[in-house]
């Protein structure tokens, strides 16, 4: 069974996400969503072809950007530039993220 304090904490993320959500909307992006992932995924190496912006709700990932290490943890964004290669390693406990894109699909 799950401790009140948890459902608070997952109230407070979902919470977190929606703010992000409707600030990447009002700066304009196309396709803008929330993105859970299991710890260890792995982003191979691509490249993005428009703006794309992250930020990160709960849990930790690391991208590599031009071969420069960027640990992200909550609060912390991201704003990728087109045409920038990168690839990411999703942190031990997970990652919680908004996503913006230009391009569905793009990140």
């Amino acid at each position: 069974m799950h401790s009140f304090a948890h459902f608070r904490y997952t109230i407070y993320i979902m919470e977190l996400s929606e703010r992000y959500i409707q600030k990447l909307e009002d700066e304009g992006f196309s396709h803008v969503c929330d993105e859970q992932d299991d710890p260890g995924k792995i982003y191979k190496e691509h490249e993005c072809q428009n703006k794309v912006s992250l930020i990160i709700t709960d849990g930790s990932l690391e991208v590599i950007l031009d071969n420069e290490v960027k640990r992200l943890s909550t609060h912390d964004r991201l704003d990728i530039h087109p045409q920038t290669k990168l690839s990411a390693v999703v942190g031990p406990e997970g990652c919680g993220y908004v996503v913006g894109e230009m391009i569905k699909g793009d990140f």
